[in-house]
């Protein structure tokens, strides 16, 4: 009766060894689901303030702006604000303003940074995607990738001055262009590209 049951134990453990290896041997298994990832790609989501204290950073997932100080060398959190959905850039106006550009809102979060809470938020065309801060008096240049335009703000009202359309396709970085009025004596504006690649203007 024991050799029986030793012999059964013996068995039963090659038995288990044997599973155990097939397992170790055969492929990993995957899961397909249906999930699509729609998150939109960042133009310009980080900026340091113009004093080098603070560090900013766009969370496109959880739509909101996190701050940190940088004054010791390392980054310290500061806190998060919200803004609107999908944060894609973020840049400095001055060293207390922040400008937001929410690329599916279709607005611009102004933010007060001493008080950590937006302060104004601008309607723009479809699809804000880059912000710069240019001329005397001071505007803002907004590219708006969908419709291929670069608005126009007046930084103080913040009300739209004007719009340019782009030629090409889906303008996007670095407000896409610098607007320069042309030397033709019709005094029209003419779109004077720096960054952006799909200008057929370049």
């Amino acid at each position: 009766m024991k050799a029986f049951l030793r012999h059964w134990i013996v068995c039963f453990g090659m038995a288990l060894l044997a599973l155990e290896m097939t397992a170790l041997q055969a492929p990993a298994q995957f899961t397909i689901t249906n999930f699509f990832n729609w998150e939109t790609s960042p133009v310009h989501p980080v900026e340091i303030s113009p004093d080098g204290a603070t560090l900013v950073v766009c969370n496109l997932p959880d739509n909101r702006l996190e701050v940190f100080d940088i004054t010791s060398g390392k980054p310290r959190p500061l806190g998060g604000i919200s803004v609107g959905l999908d944060p894609v850039t973020v840049r400095f106006r001055t060293a207390t303003e922040l400008w937001v550009a929410n690329f599916i809102s279709d607005s611009i979060s102004i933010i007060d940074l001493p008080t950590m809470r937006v302060k104004s938020t601008i309607t723009t065309s479809n699809e804000p995607s880059d912000i710069v801060f240019a001329g005397s008096p001071q505007r803002a240049f907004v590219s708006c990738a969908q419709p291929g335009l670069v608005q126009v703000f007046n930084t103080t009202t913040r009300q739209s001055v004007t719009n340019y359309v782009i030629d090409g396709s889906r303008p996007r970085d670095r407000a896409s262009c610098l607007l320069k009025k042309s030397s033709a004596p019709c005094g029209r504006a003419r779109v004077t590209c720096v960054t952006h690649r799909t200008c057929k203007r370049c």
